[in-house]
Parts: C-alpha cells; structure tokens; sequence
C-alpha cells in the first residue's frame, strides 16, 4: 500500500501534468461597424464638410466580443508549459459593400455598390481600441478580397495577440459629383449571412 505521502505526491504531479496542459480557447464575434471618415492627417472629418476628394479616407471599425470559451485537456508532452489558448471566429466575413445613398456620378446612381471600385488600406492603430486613424505613409493597397482575408485572418490565433478592434480603410476611386452632398452606408456581409452596417457622414468633394 502507497503510503499518504506519496500518494500526495501522485495527485499533485497528475494537477501539474493535466492542468499545465489545459488551453482556453475563445471564440469572438464581430459585435458592429463604425463608419468614420478621416483626412490623411487624420482630422476627423465632421458632418458637412468639404474637402477634395483625395483628400479623405474612409474607415471601418469592426469591435468584437467573446461569444464562448471552451476549455480543452493537451497532449502530455506540454507539461508544465503555459497553455495560451486560441480565438478562433464565430462566423468570417464574406464581403464588403459600399453602397451610394446620393447619386454619385452619372455612372453610379443613389443604391449603387462601389465597393469593387475602392482602394483598399492598413491602419496603424487597426489593433487599437482608440477611435482614431492613423494612415500608414507607404500602406500598400490592397484589393477589396485581400481586406477580407486579412481582417478574417488577423483576428484569429494566439490570445496573447488578441485584437480590440479590426479596422480598414479605403478611398473611392471613380470621381464624383463636385458640390454635391456624398454619402456611404458600409455594410459587411458574413459567411453566416449576417450584416454589420454603418452610415458615414454626409461631406461634399470640392473641386
């Protein structure tokens, strides 16, 4: 027969074993959108305002929230080593639209999706909580698909990287109307055929 103390130290070895190994896994989900609009100093353009065209960006901020955690027993082999965890997406995000609530040009009438004909940009602060845009100088465009695969991607993985806010930015390329009350709704689309929208403010392109 074991004698009490080493059976004391069976069960505190087996703690050390097991829960050396347990990793908490999170599962988020995107809770809404936020349409802001920004100069490229990152002056946050207000609801009426002009400015060229080129001189704007506007913004996606994309907020999630734990949705669930789930606790699973590892492999043995990790005794005795922190167990992080991952996060992983309740549902991923399958498009982008941006649609025209005022006509924008001849082309593109008030309902219309620019969205194919957007360019699309990093952030600085895209893992930041702060309500603000911070343009990266030399950010390389980026299509529309490969701002979906990165806000899908970047949200994910070790929780010790977890995100606050997904954020993007894009600009418009077709030119609109001049002197003329421009508005978007920013609507994302998921792979469980939910939607985050957002309106931006109304601003007009000077010349």
């Amino acid at each position: 027969m074991k004698s009490p103390t080493n059976l004391l130290r069976i069960a505190l070895t087996s703690l050390l074993i097991f829960g050396g190994c347990t990793r908490k896994d999170t599962t988020i989900i995107y809770q809404k959108l936020i349409a802001r609009t920004y100069t490229t100093n990152g002056i946050t353009v207000l609801n009426g305002a002009a400015f060229r065209q080129d001189e704007v960006f506007f913004t996606a901020l994309i907020p999630y929230t734990t949705l669930a955690s789930n606790f699973q027993w590892g492999s043995t082999a990790y005794a005795f080593q922190p167990a992080e965890g991952y996060t992983k997406l309740a549902e991923h995000i399958a498009d982008i639209k941006v649609i025209t609530l005022n006509d924008y040009n001849d082309s593109y009438k008030a309902g219309s999706n620019l969205a194919d004909d957007c360019t699309y940009y990093d952030t600085q602060s895209m893992y930041n909580a702060e309500d603000i845009y911070r343009p990266y100088a030399d950010s390389t465009a980026r299509t529309k698909q490969a701002t979906i695969d990165l806000i899908n991607t970047s949200a994910a993985g070790s929780n010790r990287f977890i995100n606050i806010v997904q954020r993007f930015a894009f600009r418009i390329k077709p030119k609109g109307y001049v002197n003329k009350p421009q508005r978007f709704a920013i609507i994302l689309i998921s792979d469980k055929y939910t939607a985050l929208a957002d309106t931006t403010v109304t601003l007009n392109f000077k010349p």
